[in-house]
């Protein structure tokens, strides 16, 4: 497969806890798995989900699948348990991103996702990497017992930072109390508010490319609204733009009443996808 690099700016997707709630299942994990895949697809490296209305355990829910399906198909049985959430993952698409890349391919760009088996000692560990034997790795290891490992030869590896690899590496996904706690976040980040009540993206398109390119941001997050309210109406209808950089239409002249949140997630990284790069 080819491998292609990290975006040059890190792209960061926020979304409502309440995303999917009302699906039923199999059709819920179904859908969590569309959307993963098209994160994917436009290289996304973080998912933050922001609690709304409370349900703190539907956000729960929607984290533990989105990393199932981020997580190599070959360390799930080492750190998944069998468990009632995971019932219906047989659903799920596979992601197909590099680091999910077989063995062959995983030797040729010298990068590969592993499982900490043992420790040897403070910086020596036995990691498995998808293959019979496991190899032997240097580093520390933090907290997760999953690690990147930055392949030296067949028997030996050395315990990397997945921001050390070149090429798009999945994503991680973390859980915020509320989306006031996330808007505090970095100045080097450009935020992008979506929504049909802001300004056309053919107003915007030319200064945002400025910005993609001349170095002043290093990420840029895109913060999406609920099914049932905009990011205005969650906000307490206060002026959107002492909260984000930009309060865009990605969408204008759409031919439905309304855009559910999964569809704008698509739109919406399909134009800045073109725009970035």
């Amino acid at each position: 497969m080819e491998n292609v690099l990290k975006p040059k700016v890190r792209r960061i997707v926020v979304l409502p806890s309440t995303l999917f709630l009302k699906d039923k299942e199999p059709i819920k994990t179904y859908k969590i798995g569309q959307l993963a895949r098209m994160l994917a697809i436009f290289r996304v490296e973080e998912i933050i989900i922001y609690c709304l209305d409370r349900e703190y355990k539907n956000g729960k829910y929607l984290k533990s699948i989105l990393e199932y399906i981020e997580t190599p198909q070959y360390l799930r049985k080492l750190l998944y348990p069998k468990m009632k959430i995971l019932k219906n993952v047989g659903v799920l698409p596979p992601l197909r991103t590099p680091h999910h890349s077989k063995i062959q391919e995983a030797k040729r760009i010298k990068f590969r996702e592993g499982v900490v088996l043992e420790k040897i000692d403070e910086n020596r560990h036995l990691v498995y990497i998808g293959e019979r034997n496991p190899i032997f790795a240097v580093g520390k290891v933090e907290k997760s017992r999953r690690v990147t490992v930055k392949l030296i030869n067949s028997r030996y590896g050395k315990i990397v930072d997945r921001q050390e690899v070149p090429y798009y590496w999945g994503y991680t996904v973390s859980l915020a109390k509320d989306i006031y706690s996330i808007l505090k976040g970095d100045r080097r980040c450009l935020k992008i508010g979506t929504s049909r009540k802001g300004c056309d993206i053919r107003t915007k398109y030319r200064e945002l490319i400025q910005n993609f390119n001349n170095g002043r941001y290093t990420s840029v997050a895109l913060y999406f609204g609920a099914y049932d309210r905009g990011l205005d109406e969650l906000l307490g209808n206060v002026d959107v733009n002492e909260f984000f950089d930009y309060y865009i239409n990605f969408a204008p002249n759409q031919g439905t009443k309304t855009i559910r949140t999964e569809e704008a997630v698509g739109i919406t990284l399909s134009i800045l996808n073109l725009l970035m790069d």
